[in-house]
């Protein structure tokens, strides 16, 4: 079960990214070397709904996914 995180080409490779459950608890971090780092595998994480914050210098965004 893995997550492909894709980024904008103007936002370029993150620093680190971040997952969330919905009770605001961190789950998963990871800083980011290179393109091979933004596939994420979830299959340590249970089902429902999480966030996951790619941060890059003071740039950050948050999107949510669901795991089923």
């Amino acid at each position: 079960e893995i997550l492909s995180v894709k980024v904008s080409r103007n936002f370029g490779l993150p620093t680190s990214l971040t997952i969330n459950n919905v009770l605001g608890q961190t789950v998963y971090t990871k800083k980011v070397a290179n393109e091979a780092d933004l596939q994420i595998n979830t299959s340590s994480l249970s089902n429902g709904v999480y966030f996951i914050t790619v941060t890059k210098e003071d740039q950050s965004k948050t999107l949510q996914f669901i795991k089923e």
